[in-house]
């Protein structure tokens, strides 16, 4: 039986390190017993078939999966035993997404509970409508899970310093930003850790050691039309949305069209 504390070696460990790509399957029992629970995966693109746990610690089992480059998602069922025929299972088929912008993606399972928790990918600040969210997160330290020692993240944008507000489950630093200015403008984090603070760039946004913001806002018309005028109850129309402005640095992100009523209305 196994239970925390011990460590076992080989297998998905190694089989991890061939891949470019590795999602950190954690494994969560209240009693903290494992027994001969194990993996069964398909679609990894490295190895569809039975991935042991590589470590027991701290009252989890932990396993490194490898994923090949052009992998989304796989799926996997835990199983108590490697005999099918009389192994518990939870859940049956489960699927995991897999991070894009991160080469690690961490995913949290406890037993008992069918949701699976994902750690968000890294990403470059997200623009909508005028505003923008900014997140900041430290590759290394967060493979080894040590985000949490940063003291604090401060973003430098647009002539001023705002502080990022740490988010413990996802292992990230976060601030919404509202009505950036227009055009291409840099900014970059200001991150203490043990005292020392230190102006970085953003790790999943940058060029030559530079990270850039930029936002295009357009002066834009936009003009709408049914055709046919009229139509029946069982027959259908099309709605033609002509957009004036655009150029190479405007683009449409997404439009919305709201319903409205096009025909006649009979009377009996």
């Amino acid at each position: 039986m196994h239970r925390l504390e011990q460590q076992r070696t080989g297998g998905s460990e190694a089989e991890a390190a061939t891949g470019d790509r590795t999602v950190r399957f954690t494994y969560i029992r209240d009693d903290q017993t494992y027994g001969d629970w194990n993996i069964w995966a398909w679609n990894t693109g490295v190895k569809d078939d039975q991935i042991d746990f590589d470590s027991y610690e701290n009252g989890v089992a932990t396993a490194n999966i490898a994923v090949a480059p052009e992998t989304e998602q796989f799926g996997f069922v835990l199983r108590s035993t490697e005999d099918w025929g009389t192994a518990q299972k939870e859940f049956g088929d489960r699927f995991i997404k897999v991070s894009k912008n991160d080469t690690l993606t961490k995913a949290y399972i406890t037993s008992g509970v069918e949701e699976i928790r994902i750690v968000p990918d890294g990403s470059a600040p997200v623009i909508d409508e005028g505003n923008a969210t900014f997140y900041y997160r430290d590759k290394d330290l967060f493979s080894t899970d040590q985000m949490d020692t940063i003291d604090k993240v401060e973003l430098k944008y647009n002539g001023e310093t705002r502080a990022m507000t740490y988010e413990p489950e996802n292992e990230r630093f976060v601030l919404s930003y509202e009505n950036i200015p227009n055009g291409k403008n840099p900014y970059s984090f200001l991150v203490t850790k043990d005292g020392v603070t230190t102006e970085v760039s953003d790790p999943y946004n940058a060029v030559g050691g530079e990270s850039f913001l930029d936002f295009q806002k357009g002066d834009l018309t936009v003009t709408g039309s049914v055709a046919p005028a009229a139509v029946d109850y069982n027959e259908n129309a099309v709605l033609s949305v002509n957009v004036a402005g655009l150029t190479e640095d405007v683009t449409i992100q997404k439009n919305h069209g709201g319903c409205f009523f096009v025909g006649r209305i009979r009377q009996a």
